[in-house]
């Protein structure tokens, strides 16, 4: 539809979408998509984007979800109507209200509502568990998909990767860190064009251009009462075969006891068809005292607080014991984790029955997936059990018991991630993130020896995964286990060295994988394996290809003598690989098969799918057919365990390929991709790779300025690894070729590359991509 609307042809691509909705409504029952509606009602309007700006798909691709609400949203249409119309009018809009009120329920309701008004799409951040101020900036860029780079400040980054997008920002639970948020969100106001930002907070932000919505207590009386509605909804949804009795005066004056506040009164209907309306009525006469909301501090603390502490009393000891100890859960859980963390105060039996009871109460809210159960609490409900257990001296114990299982499960990953299962254990990795970073972060001051093995068994999670994050992990906990004996001590300084080298950071990188191998010294050789590979990685960034080869075949004999077949085929085909680039074709191929060997022992996709990119890379040159069948071999196995590094190395491979003996357009759009998959995972070292065989393919399709601008920005880059062998030669050869195509103008064209810094290069990348498709 846009090449045919920007190829004068309207018509045609009007009738393009008319064809596509006939299909979709014919053969599978659907509708078009959000995008696809937007684009017709574009070319309607003449109001398509022009060719290389930003449109429908140049959002956050790797943004973390929305949440999705379960419940029927009640009582707020006319608070949703005035906060949609207020969105288009305020760039920042403060829900404010005290808690339970309902403002993040509303916040989502609105995202919902509006996020086709957003082309880069809705981002939510929720900063409940966020217990610093400096930790703000962190947590939204986790939320964006932004991954961090080495040498400039987050912040910046941030700014710079939300800049350029037409985005909803929803910053969830400010008001303990109110003046971090003030900061960012001013920042973003002044130094973006077209970031919203919607807050939910108990204090107001006091930003310049703040509107606030003050999101007030569920109207109790009238006709067709929010408050009634509400509980009725929920009570029903309690128990669907249940038949209120009461009349609506008694709902009424329940709800009136309870402040028309809609978590206390959706508390208050889960306790249904166990009593009667009047006697959750009676029995509140003397609980709720301090239902009224008083100053900021307090309205939490006893509005809330009332409200749990009901439904808490009524529990028996072991079922608050359990609710206390689930507290300690930063994400979602499933029966088994929470059979865990109870550990010594029930046996699974009554853990698992007791979790069960506290659903019915509504304490804990519980959602199907993929056959899973999995069970989650609401902060202020987190934040009340945390309370409870720092007050009764239990908080450290249960922060164990969880940091234990947080390990526990990495463990059993560790042994997953070796073979055929390794997609499944990466998802359920991911699921669990956010407890892994409060385990390891615990463990890191209580248990550096546990903090370390748990980094060390990440490793090819989050290498095969591109969790920039996670290798971040590995520093902080090598650096507090300075000195360990730990078998896993030098692993995880290996894997530190692999999250440097790929941030470009080389030369952190080099401190950390020869204080690996230090490290590795008197224990069991095999645990120079990982120390070897961090080395090779270094040596063949730095393009010295026959240390490279050295190390990692000498990693290779470790691997097999362990019996770690997934490591062994990593190392044969990255010494391969060192082979290649050498021109040692044959020592190459050999090393090729040795790698497919080990891969298949191992049985994992990545693994396999790493087999197959080296052996395109060898035979790039010779057969590009052949060369061409292995890597589109590698881009399906890595898809089947989510492995975007293998993904993104093929995939530049195939750029490559087709550059040179294929088609410029289909290279072009494998650039594109892989670009925008190497910035989100915050692989700089690769992503200056790729973007110098982009200036090679720019400049044979006659985009010379474009080229010639990246060919500056890059051949002077100050982070990532300098060009060497083939790859130096085409940037030499892109380089002669351009000047000729350029004269005296080449010179001023690099010297505006050299002024870029990465944020810049990338974006210039991506629009030169999008120009020579326009123009091929």
């Amino acid at each position: 539809m846009q090449a045919l609307y920007r190829a004068g042809r309207h018509t045609d691509a009007l009738a393009m979408f008319r064809s596509w909705r006939e299909y979709l409504a014919r053969e599978l029952g659907l509708d078009p998509s959000p995008d696809l509606l937007r684009m017709e009602r574009d070319i309607l309007r003449h109001t398509v984007p022009a060719p290389g700006s930003r449109d429908q798909g140049s959002g956050p691709a790797r943004a973390l979800p929305v949440p999705v609400p379960v419940t029927s949203f009640v009582g707020r249409n006319e608070d949703l109507a005035a906060v949609t119309g207020l969105l288009g009018e305020a760039r920042l809009l403060t829900l404010h209200g005290p808690g339970g009120v309902g403002k993040t329920r509303l916040a989502l309701e609105v995202a919902s509502r509006t996020a086709g008004n957003y082309p880069s799409g809705v981002v939510f951040c929720d900063l409940a568990a966020v217990t610093l101020p400096q930790a703000v900036i962190r947590a939204v860029a986790t939320a964006a998909g932004l991954s961090e780079r080495a040498f400039r400040r987050l912040d910046d980054q941030l700014v710079d990767h939300l800049a350029g997008q037409q985005v909803l920002l929803i910053l969830d639970n400010c008001e303990h860190v109110a003046g971090a948020a003030a900061v960012l969100a001013e920042r973003l106001l002044r130094q973006t064009r077209a970031v919203s930002l919607l807050a939910t907070s108990r204090e107001r932000l006091g930003v310049d251009g703040e509107h606030v919505w003050r999101v007030r207590p569920l109207a109790i009386t009238g006709p067709g009462a929010p408050a009634v509605r509400l509980f009725l909804d929920r009570a029903r949804a309690a128990d669907p075969a249940a038949t209120l009795q009461s009349s609506g005066a008694a709902v009424e004056t329940l709800c009136a006891r309870l402040d028309g506040l809609p978590l206390a009164i959706e508390l208050a209907a889960a306790r249904l068809p166990g009593t009667t309306v009047p006697e959750l009525s009676r029995n509140l006469r003397d609980r709720f005292p301090l239902l009224t909301v008083g100053r900021r501090a307090d309205s939490r603390h006893h509005s809330l607080r009332a409200v749990v502490d009901w439904s808490y009393d009524q529990l028996t000891p072991a079922r608050q014991a359990l609710f206390c100890r689930l507290a300690v859960f930063q994400g979602s859980f499933d029966a088994a984790a929470a059979v865990a963390v109870a550990a010594g105060i029930s046996d699974a039996g009554d853990a698992t029955s007791a979790l069960l009871h506290l659903v019915d109460c509504s304490l804990i809210s519980a959602e199907p997936d993929g056959g899973v159960t999995r069970y989650r609490l609401l902060e202020t409900l987190r934040s009340y059990g945390q309370e409870r257990l720092r007050q009764q001296g239990e908080l450290d114990t249960a922060r164990d018991q969880h940091a234990r299982w947080a390990a526990e499960l990495v463990e059993q990953a560790a042994r997953g991630l070796r073979g055929a299962d390794e997609g499944r254990w990466a998802e359920t990795l991911e699921r669990q993130l956010s407890d892994l970073r409060a385990a390891h972060s615990w463990l890191t001051g209580q248990d550096p020896e546990r903090s370390v093995r748990m980094t060390a068994e990440l490793h090819w999670y989050a290498l095969w995964r591109c969790q920039s994050e996670v290798f971040r992990w590995a520093d902080v906990g090598t650096a507090a286990a300075a000195g360990s004996r730990s078998p896993y001590y030098p692993d995880a300084l290996a894997s530190a060295a692999f999250g440097a080298i790929y941030r470009g950071d080389m030369q952190g990188g080099g401190a950390a994988a020869r204080a690996a191998l230090d490290a590795a010294r008197g224990l069991d050789p095999v645990r120079a394996r990982r120390p070897l590979e961090a080395l090779g990685e270094l040596a063949i960034f730095r393009g010295e290809l026959g240390d490279a080869s050295d190390l990692y075949q000498r990693a290779y004999d470790l691997s097999m003598n362990n019996g770690e077949f997934r490591d062994a085929a990593w190392d044969a085909a990255s010494a391969a690989a060192a082979f290649a680039y050498g021109n040692s074709l044959e020592e190459a191929s050999r090393l090729a098969g040795l790698a497919h060997a080990a891969a298949d022992r191992s049985g994992s996709p990545s693994a396999q799918a790493f087999a197959f990119w080296v052996s395109g890379e060898i035979a790039a040159s010779i057969s590009p057919g052949e060369a061409q069948r292995h890597l589109q071999r590698a881009v399906a196995l890595a898809a089947t365990a989510g492995s975007r590094f293998v993904d993104g190395i093929s995939r530049v491979s195939l750029a490559t390929l087709h550059a040179q003996h294929g088609d410029p357009a289909v290279a072009l759009r494998h650039y594109e991709q892989v670009i925008l998959q190497w910035q989100q995972a915050g692989a700089w070292t690769p992503l200056w790779v790729t973007i110098r065989t982009l200036v090679d393919l720019l400049a044979r399709v006659g985009a010379s300025r474009d080229a010639a601008i990246l060919y500056g920005a890059v051949a002077s880059a100050s982070s990532g690894a300098p060009p060497y062998g083939a790859d130096a030669d085409r940037l030499r050869s892109s380089a002669a070729r351009l000047r000729d195509q350029l004269g005296t103008s080449f010179g001023a064209c690099v010297d505006q590359g050299q002024r870029l810094d990465g944020t810049q290069v990338i974006s210039l990348a991506l629009e030169a991509i999008r120009r020579a498709a326009v123009r091929g």
